[in-house]
C-alpha cells in the first residue's frame, strides 16, 4: 500500500503542476478532482470498506469474465 502512495502522489502532483504551468486550468482541476475521486476508491477497497459503486463495478467485471 505504501508503494502506491509513493507512486500516486508524486505522479498526480507531477501532472497537475503541469497542466498549471501550460494554462490549462480548467483540465488540472478535472484532473485533480477525478484523480482524487479515484484515489478515495481505491482507499476504501484496500480498507475493506468499499462503496457500492465499487462492488458494481467489480461484479461488472466479475460477469464479463
Amino acid at each position: 500500500m505504501l508503494a502506491f502512495h509513493v507512486w500516486f502522489v508524486p505522479l498526480i502532483g507531477f501532472i497537475a503542476i503541469r497542466l498549471l504551468w501550460k494554462k490549462h486550468i480548467k483540465d488540472a482541476a478535472v484532473f485533480f478532482v477525478l484523480s482524487l475521486l479515484g484515489y478515495g476508491l481505491w482507499l476504501g477497497i484496500v480498507n475493506h470498506r468499499p462503496f457500492i459503486i465499487t462492488i458494481f463495478v467489480a461484479k461488472i467485471i466479475e460477469s464479463i469474465k
